[in-house]
């Protein structure tokens, strides 16, 4: 059964403090090497219960990341009326709400007033009643009720190697599993006789609205912006950086995507974004027009993006062997292709259509960078992870980096 606690992890910042002996997860590797010989035409039933299982199993053995105190404040606070320098949450009301429908909450820690990292939340996703249902085996966070701050790599804000140290941080808490792209309220009939329908609130996109127009208020002229995402964060992130560039067109941005560049296409018969209703409104965003719902990819929001914003570079970093996205790929169904060469497609995918792009391919399975102390050590082609986001913050120039040896992550020496 699910440990009753899943709801408050997070895969986008697990726990950065683990034991080194807990990387080798044999519950979740013996599956996935099962996994690798089954057909999903045949046995799409028993792959997304055993992928989800795998994925219990995968985010229970972490614990989530270190607790770091967090100051209760009220939505309509200023930035001026809340200390620098510390974590404030809000809770904004309105039309956002969490997946169970409890209230939405997100994180906020003022700084230099003049540099914005505007961060979006991972924490997986869910599509249909089996792994949206907080009693059968999700694969999402489900509420804010257990949200902490994030105290680990660009968010070590003590750490001299910090490039955000004093930037303010708006912190998009994720709750709706709809990776911060829905924007109905979905019932889920019952799949076993002793259920009842099962209303989920994919508000996503009003949540993230919400930290938006906070934001907004709170830091009318930053001169440096810098969007990202990490997991199901990372997915919309262009987009959201997009509409904060057409806020903010004094400001000088730049964009990372930490862990989710292996996911294209969905397989046939699951595309969640018709679930989630994300075109009820992504067509009538600025730049986002053209992007078809019969042919959405993922990789159409960053092009969209790129081309709507030819002066912000926008960017990518994955891990060749990242547990997670090919936990979540096989439940979508993409079994028989390596990750590698999915994310070198997808990369390519985007470099073909536009020139302000680039991307970082480390070695290993670790699934995100941003959160986790690996960010001041990892390294591939003697190009360290840290040193490559910090010039990319500083619109320096950066060329695309990719693992030698990509079967393991390769650290600082």
């Amino acid at each position: 059964m699910l440990d009753r606690d899943f709801r408050g992890y997070d895969p986008g910042l697990l726990a950065t403090n683990r034991d080194p002996s807990m990387r080798n997860f044999s519950t979740f590797e013996l599956a996935s090497v099962e996994l690798s010989h089954l057909k999903f035409s045949a046995q799409k039933r028993y792959v997304g219960k055993l992928i989800a299982l795998c994925l219990t199993a995968y985010f229970a053995m972490f614990g989530i990341v270190a607790e770091q105190a967090v100051a209760q404040t009220q939505a309509d606070n200023s930035q001026n009326e809340i200390a620098s320098g510390a974590w404030h949450t809000i809770q904004p009301g309105g039309d956002t709400l969490c997946s169970d429908g409890t209230p939405y909450r997100f994180l906020v820690r003022p700084g230099d007033p003049t540099k914005l990292l505007f961060h979006l939340q991972g924490g997986g996703g869910c599509w249909r009643r089996e792994n949206c249902d907080p009693n059968m085996q999700p694969t999402y966070r489900i509420n804010t009720e257990d949200l902490t701050a994030p105290s680990d790599g660009v968010f070590a804000f003590d750490n001299k190697n910090n490039p955000f140290a004093d930037y303010s941080v708006v912190m998009v808490a994720y709750c709706s599993g709809d990776i911060h792209l829905g924007s109905r309220d979905m019932e889920y009939p019952a799949v076993t006789p002793d259920q009842q329908p099962l209303t989920i609130y994919h508000r996503g996109r009003a949540n993230v609205e919400s930290a938006l127009q906070w934001t907004y208020a709170n830091l009318p002229a930053p001169t440096e912006v810098f969007v990202s995402g990490s997991s199901a964060g990372a997915l919309p992130s262009p987009l959201y950086a997009s509409m904060l560039a057409d806020h903010y067109p004094q400001a000088k941005f730049a964009h990372l995507g930490d862990a989710a560049g292996g996911y294209l296409f969905d397989a046939p018969d699951t595309r969640p974004r018709d679930i989630w209703g994300t075109f009820e409104f992504l067509n009538n965003t600025p730049g986002f027009e053209n992007i078809p719902g019969s042919a959405f990819s993922y990789e159409a929001l960053y092009t969209a993006a790129a081309e709507a914003n030819p002066q912000i570079l926008f960017a990518r970093y994955d891990n060749a062997e990242d547990r997670a996205q090919k936990a979540f790929l096989a439940m979508r169904g993409v079994i028989d292709i390596s990750l590698l060469t999915s994310l070198q497609a997808n990369n390519e995918h985007i470099r073909s259509q536009v020139n302000n792009f680039r991307a970082y391919i480390a070695g290993g399975d670790l699934h995100t960078i941003l959160g986790k102390p690996e960010f001041y050590e990892l390294t591939a082609q003697d190009v360290s992870i840290r040193d490559w986001v910090a010039a990319l913050a500083k619109r320096q120039p950066v060329a695309d980096v990719q693992c030698q040896d990509c079967t393991v992550h390769q650290t600082i020496k």
